[in-house]
């Protein structure tokens, strides 16, 4: 993760673990399957994802996804740059596969929060902060060091914190959890993570 903010929108599932409604809930990010033919067309190389899919459907919101990709963002942090973009493949694939809803997210280096974070406007519910790996599969020590797989001392000192999304509201609470969490979760010890400031995006609300 390099030593900037970078910001973008994620369409999620509307809930995978109740009450947890940070980013490790299986973002729609375009897939090449092993069901998907991977044979040239008409001896053309494909070289993206919606070139390979199967339904109009998936092909629509592959292709305006991968068109809209932040170019702030590193390779591996899949996050959509506009808003109008996450909105529409939320209705493209939400009769395929249910319930979605739009995240604004602001990734911040677990070095940046000694402070405060400045205040955002016009973006959405504030649903908290969440700490999780900077792309992939969002991973989450939030997730599983509380709601997965959750960890006695972990659940005893942070449990009351978190907010009715399953996150921390202050800033100040999130350092102290992820030095605990890596400490309790040694498999996670020189795992990188970040802060996501998450925001509910207004058509989701």
């Amino acid at each position: 993760m390099q030593p900037r903010e970078v910001a973008g929108y994620l369409v999620v599932p509307v809930t995978v673990t109740h009450p947890y409604r940070g980013v490790d809930r299986r973002a729609f990010v375009p897939t090449i399957t092993t069901d998907m033919s991977t044979a040239p067309a008409h001896g053309q190389t494909r070289t993206h994802a919606w070139e390979f899919a199967r339904t109009a459907w998936e092909r629509e919101a592959f292709k305006i996804y991968e068109e809209d990709l932040s170019p702030a963002a590193p390779d591996d942090l899949p996050l959509i740059a506009k808003k109008s973009t996450a909105e529409r493949i939320k209705d493209i694939i939400e009769p395929y596969q249910g319930e979605h809803e739009v995240l604004s997210c602001h990734l911040v280096p677990i070095t940046g929060i000694a402070g405060s974070l400045p205040a955002r406007t016009n973006e959405g519910l504030f649903l908290g902060h969440d700490v999780a790996y900077p792309g992939g599969d969002f991973y989450s020590a939030i997730l599983n060091g509380l709601y997965r797989n959750p960890h006695p001392e972990l659940l005893r000192k942070f449990r009351s914190r978190l907010n009715t999304f399953g996150l921390f509201s202050a800033v100040s609470d999130l350092a102290e959890y992820l030095e605990d969490f890596r400490n309790l979760v040694p498999a996670e010890r020189g795992s990188e993570f970040v802060v996501y400031e998450l925001f509910l995006c207004g058509r989701s609300q």
